[in-house]
């Protein structure tokens, strides 16, 4: 059996100090977020002060942020690279119910006077053992929920990476059910003073009402 080692990580857009306010600082690693109890990333960020959450119904409907109460201030960034809302149905706001979990690494939040900035940064594996994991869960409301990743780095610095996920509810009384599901795949190598990869990450929602 081939003994496990750790490659090169690819090349990553540097996230910005987030020092503590009053004891506070919000920032989750991929371990934590799968345990955060979040759907998606306007769940996680919920409970940030000065925060506010809007959703028209029940899980599956767009959520919309809000910062100090005015809405336009809380601003996205996905590997160094701002998110614009391509939504037409919001309005020119961000769905963050849109954007997942599955396929992140870490979530940074960058609380200023003016606006909250969220830093993304997308999963990514270093060791040649393969890493995976599947979870399924169920609930009322006919909750069901099946995620899993597989990523997996070579000995000549070549790495692969899939994450998916599906989740589906029903609900009858204040609507907003469906489904939806999401990835990400990534493959790259990196080696030396060289890194190149290409990551695609997308998410597709179904809302019955």
């Amino acid at each position: 059996v081939p003994l496990d080692s750790v490659k090169q990580a690819f090349a990553v857009a540097e996230v910005p100090g987030t020092p503590e306010i009053r004891g506070a600082q919000y920032v989750w690693d991929r371990e934590r977020l799968y345990v955060a109890g979040a759907h998606n990333l306007a769940e996680l960020l919920a409970d940030i002060p000065g925060v506010g959450l809007q959703r028209s119904s029940y899980l599956m409907s767009p959520i919309l942020l809000s910062y100090f109460g005015e809405m336009g201030r809380v601003r996205v960034f996905f590997d160094g690279v701002e998110m614009d809302p391509l939504d037409a149905r919001t309005g020119g706001q961000l769905d963050l119910a849109s954007i997942p979990l599955i396929g992140l690494e870490s979530v940074t939040v960058e609380r200023a006077a003016g606006e909250l900035r969220v830093h993304l940064r997308s999963w990514q594996v270093v060791h040649t053992t393969p890493y995976t994991r599947v979870d399924v869960a169920t609930g009322s409301e006919a909750y069901t929920l099946y995620r899993g990743f597989y990523g997996k780095r070579f000995q000549n610095g070549l790495g692969v990476q899939v994450a998916a996920h599906q989740f589906a509810t029903t609900n009858g009384i204040t609507r907003g059910d469906g489904d939806s599901f999401g990835g990400l795949a990534r493959v790259g190598w990196s080696g030396g003073e060289w890194s190149v990869d290409a990551v695609g990450m997308s998410n597709g929602r179904r809302r019955s009402s």
